[in-house]
């Protein structure tokens, strides 16, 4: 299981930036993740210099596969956030609306002041051993694979069918749907198969196919209908190997 566990982990800590539009376009972020789950994923697992080997590969690998636009950038953007300080309008850049990795942010903070309270002043211990604990590592690890890190093979996938929707009236807003519909079908699939209920599973997809039923009516004689059903046969093949694999790692049935 620790062996699955740093597996999943580095590619989750690698691939996670290069798959999320909020990531690519911020250097530094996406270089935060990918050290701080590379950490999460190597150092509860492997100790001394052979740890921090590993840990570095990661890293740097993960700023390599980034657009070239963030690779090995050095440089702070002093001079921008100097100006954003003079700025009258500083004020209101802060009140712009909730974007995803804002809502992140929130949850996370939510979170941590959940389990301080929660737990008092017994709550290093407690994230400690959650940090050290292979089972949540794994299932955390396989669900950010087959949610987020996912959506890059269903993108490649797809990729010959979405060149030609543009020409019949697509485009990017149904990537932009798609990808998020991607989403939440995949994590509810993985999650229905990480815990043993396949089920719940197909009515799930069953669900998200009525969805974009309309949608593949409207335009049953294009190339819309066929980047439906193979994006979505993808996603589905992503969630249940991804569910499977932590069941198999877990020492659970496969279904």
């Amino acid at each position: 299981m620790e062996l699955t566990r740093l597996v999943f982990g580095l590619l989750v800590a690698v691939l996670l930036p290069t798959s999320l539009d909020v990531l690519r376009t911020r250097p530094w972020a996406a270089h935060a993740i990918t050290g701080s789950y590379a950490a999460y994923a190597v150092f509860p697992v492997l100790d001394g210099a052979e740890a921090a080997l590993v840990w570095a590969a990661a890293v740097l690998t993960g700023m390599l596969l980034l657009p070239t636009s963030g690779r090995l950038t050095l440089r702070f953007p002093i001079r921008r956030w100097t100006r954003k300080l003079h700025d009258r309008s500083v004020l209101s850049s802060y009140l712009r609306p909730v974007t995803a990795h804002r809502s992140l942010a929130m949850v996370s903070g939510v979170l941590l002041l959940a389990v301080g309270v929660f737990y008092g002043s017994a709550w290093p211990q407690k994230v400690v051993a959650l940090w050290r604990d292979d089972k949540l590592g794994l299932v955390l690890s396989g669900f950010l694979l087959a949610v987020f890190v996912g959506n890059l093979v269903v993108a490649r996938v797809v990729r010959p069918y979405f060149n030609v929707l543009p020409e019949q009236g697509g485009g990017a807003s149904l990537l932009h749907l798609g990808t998020q519909l991607g989403w939440i079908e995949r994590a509810l699939v993985f999650t229905f198969i990480a815990t043993g209920q396949p089920a719940a599973a197909a009515l799930a997809i069953a669900v998200k196919s009525l969805v974009r039923l309309p949608e593949v009516r409207e335009q049953a004689e294009g190339t819309f209908s066929q980047y439906v059903m193979v994006g979505t046969m993808t996603s589905l093949i992503v969630a249940v190997g991804a569910g499977i694999a932590v069941r198999i790692a877990l020492g659970l049935p496969a279904l």
